[in-house]
Parts: C-alpha cells; structure tokens; sequence
C-alpha cells in the first residue's frame, strides 16, 4: 500500500507504467522494456510478451526475443493497469502533438520524453532512486516480480499458473524460487 500510493505522486508516466508492470504482472525488466502498445489488448484485456529490451557492450541497446521460449506469453491484465497502459499511451500522444518532429516515439510503453528508447536498465536506475527516496532501501526492480509471484502462491494460486505467467519453463522451477511464499 505504501508503495502504491508513493507511485500514485509520481509524475513520469512511464515510470508508473514499468514498476506496474513489473508489480501487477511478474515482468522482468527487459520484458517491459520492449513492450508496446501494440501488445496491448485492450478489448480483452491482455499483453502479449514476445520480445525483451536488451543490452550487450557489441551491439548496445536492442529489441530481442524473451529469455527463453517459455517466455513468450500472453498474460491478462487487471483492469487499473489497463487504465494507467491507456493513461500512459494518451499522455504520450499529447507530447507527441507538441513536440511534433521532434517526437522519436515508436510505440514502446516504457520510453523517454520524447519517446525515444530508454537503455535497458534506466528503469532499474530509476527504481532504485524512487525505493530509496519512498523507505524501500534493500527492494530492487527484479524484486516488484518476485513479490507478485509470491502474492500468487500465497494466494492459492496453482504453481503451474504461476509459471506460465512469470514465463518459467515449468512449475519445479518457479516452486524452488518462490518456495518461502508457501
């Protein structure tokens, strides 16, 4: 709850939008650094991960496949995310209408302010700089995705849904992750 209503003041859209992601769907970092709105289903309330922001020092910043082919999902959306992924998408389109030319958007959720690309872990950076300021000092980014799996299993959810959400291979894995939840 405190975390919830810290992010609630938070100004950067995007922002928001990937510790949201990241709390409410189990995502990784990478995941919801190559989402677009493309991937979003708002009709049936869904977002399809098939690829991933990645980062190697010989190609620097690039779109890739997932970390595996488990990975590749699609995953239903709560309904207050479907809300801040369209909040997200009309806010970027009025800083768009502004900056006219100068708009880089290509439809990637998770961007700068003019909607060019963020580097792989900006989020992460970000995350950090917001945990520390909001009493949250030893919670890293990939932690917002094992406290929703965690909430998950706690709740009763069964270990195989849980594994096809977070994208794992099989239930054995997410169980021997998350076995404190139980």
């Amino acid at each position: 709850v405190q975390l919830l209503r810290a992010l609630a003041g938070e100004e950067d859209m995007s922002f928001r939008a990937a510790v949201l992601l990241a709390l409410t769907c189990g995502l990784r970092l990478g995941e919801v650094g190559g989402l677009r709105f493309e991937d979003v289903d708002f009709a049936k309330g869904t977002i399809d991960i098939s690829r991933a922001r990645k980062y190697t020092p010989e190609e620097g910043n690039f779109i890739g496949d997932p970390k595996t082919e488990e990975s590749n999902r699609l995953i239903s959306l709560p309904v207050a995310l479907l809300v801040l992924l369209s909040e997200t998408r009309k806010y970027q389109q009025e800083v768009a209408t502004i900056l006219g030319d100068r708009w880089r958007g290509d439809g990637t959720i998770v961007c700068s302010w003019d909607g060019s690309p963020l580097h792989h872990d900006t989020p992460s950076k970000q995350w950090r700089k917001f945990a520390d300021h909001n009493g949250f000092p030893n919670v890293r980014f990939h932690d917002l995705r094992h406290t929703h799996a965690s909430l998950l299993l706690a709740n009763n959810v069964d270990a195989v849904a849980v594994a096809s959400r977070l994208g794992h291979s099989d239930a054995e894995t997410t169980l021997r992750e998350y076995a404190h939840a139980l």
